[in-house]
């Protein structure tokens, strides 16, 4: 057996985070400054803002949609 940590997908800070596209392949728990929050692609995610700004910057419009960016 091996022990695993997993962030289950929940309403805190690093839940909600763990659902924003780039999770599942850098996805991590950190701490900045005596905050704890999640980093995904080298970015600290704290909060509810710094969470929307990320996936506003990997959302894309095609076809008039919205979509998660692909690459």
């Amino acid at each position: 057996m091996r022990p695993a940590l997993a962030a289950l997908p929940s309403i805190t800070p690093v839940g909600m985070a763990a659902l924003l596209p780039g999770a599942s392949a850098t996805f991590s728990v950190v701490s900045n400054k005596d905050k704890l929050g999640a980093s995904i692609d080298g970015t600290f995610l704290p909060d509810l803002s710094a969470r929307q700004k990320f996936l506003k910057s990997h959302i894309v419009f095609r076809h008039g949609i919205r979509t998660p960016f692909s690459g």
